[in-house]
């Protein structure tokens, strides 16, 4: 835990004298959207391994290998460990010089890598949090972006509380750049938020803590509304309703169906169902939602309860790359870009960028 701790603690200084990343990025000479079409970046599942390293035992590549053995270790990575600080950086780089002019992004959780819980400790994952915040608003001083809470951004993983707790209070500090003084109070009490976009004030953004909701944690077991987030959700889209809002809905976990299971839900079933009845009940404000947490591409329909589609759901492509050494497919780095019309806010087109770098570790450069 010390080793880890004390390399994160040196990434910063590290990345201020950086060389070239050794990435080429995509030309930013293309032609600019038009003014009449809003865009926003997505971005998940960053899981910064700070112990990655090459070395001839692979074996000892990174501690989210978990002692197995990295199977091609390279400069950006490898299948089975978590992302070194070479490969968040490219993804970074690559939205900075992408020539895509966005008015916001959203970012659904979960920096800490996946190592055992004696790998880690509250004050490791927080310095892991402030490290990627500082590395965002580094890279972007002027874009507004909207974090969610990641089952992973705590510890012990998976166990986010009911009430204030030194994460809450710390991710409340760390975004204060990018939230209004009432987001960041329902912050610090249940790790959840609503603000409105700076450019376009009938816009929305409702950032939700679904690992409440999720499987593992012990911690709401039996609670009908853990930190009160059903009611506190329920209000403010009845006020945003009265007042013409268009809302996004962002969080990590995902409600629905897991992409590579049809019968089983991240969610514990109650909540699942719960979360569905309130986004059935405001289909006509919500004009999107946005998770992350599986590491799949993937896309959901909400349909009504006679099965006619009244919503999409979007879970993005994870920046790690990591995968079990019991899963077959890899899983390839991946941002997403979404346009939408800035007078409904409806989603038009989405576009997602990965990087070119399995197998072989070929430099090349991210895509669209």
């Amino acid at each position: 835990m010390a080793r880890l701790g004390a390399l994160v603690c040196c990434l910063l200084a590290a990345w201020h004298c950086r060389p070239g990343l050794g990435l080429p990025l995509a030309p930013a000479g293309g032609p600019s959207p038009s003014p009449a079409v809003g865009q926003f970046w997505h971005v998940t599942d960053l899981h910064l391994d700070p112990t990655y390293h090459i070395t001839d035992d692979h074996t000892k590549v990174c501690t989210s290998s978990k002692g197995a053995n990295a199977s091609n270790p390279g400069p950006f990575g490898d299948v089975l460990c978590d992302s070194p600080y070479h490969l968040i950086l490219s993804a970074f780089d690559f939205i900075k010089n992408s020539g895509q002019e966005a008015s916001f992004m959203i970012w659904t959780g979960d920096s800490p890598p996946h190592v055992p819980v004696r790998e880690l400790s509250t004050d490791t994952v927080i310095n892991v949090i402030a490290n990627m915040t500082t590395t965002v608003q580094s890279l972007f001083p002027n874009l507004q972006v909207f974090p969610a809470l990641g089952n992973h951004d705590y510890w012990p993983q998976d166990q986010l509380p009911v009430f204030t707790s030194k994460v809450y209070n710390a991710v409340a500090s760390l975004w204060k750049p990018w939230l209004d003084e009432e987001a960041i109070s329902t912050l610090r009490k249940g790790g959840f938020y609503s603000q409105k976009v700076s450019t376009n004030l009938n816009f929305r953004i409702i950032s939700l803590n679904t690992n409440l909701y999720y499987g593992p944690n012990i911690v709401t077991l039996n609670k009908t509304d853990p930190a009160n987030q059903f009611e506190w959700l329920e209000n403010t889209l009845n006020i945003s309703q009265q007042n013409k809002e268009k809302v996004y809905i962002i969080a990590h976990v995902p409600v629905g169906y897991l992409p590579y299971s049809r019968s089983i839900t991240a969610m514990r079933e109650y909540y699942n169902e719960k979360l569905i009845d309130i986004f059935r009940k405001y289909s006509n404000i919500i004009a999107g939602q946005f998770y992350g947490h599986t590491h799949r591409d993937s896309i959901m329909v909400l349909s009504d309860k006679k099965g006619n589609p009244i919503n999409s759901l979007f879970v993005a492509p994870a920046v790690t790359p990591v995968k079990s050494v019991l899963e077959k497919q890899t899983n390839n780095p991946g941002v997403r870009l979404f346009q939408y019309d800035p007078h409904d806010y409806k989603l038009l087109v989405s576009i997602i960028a990965m990087g070119k770098k399995w197998p072989g570790q070929a430099v090349r450069p991210w895509r669209g």
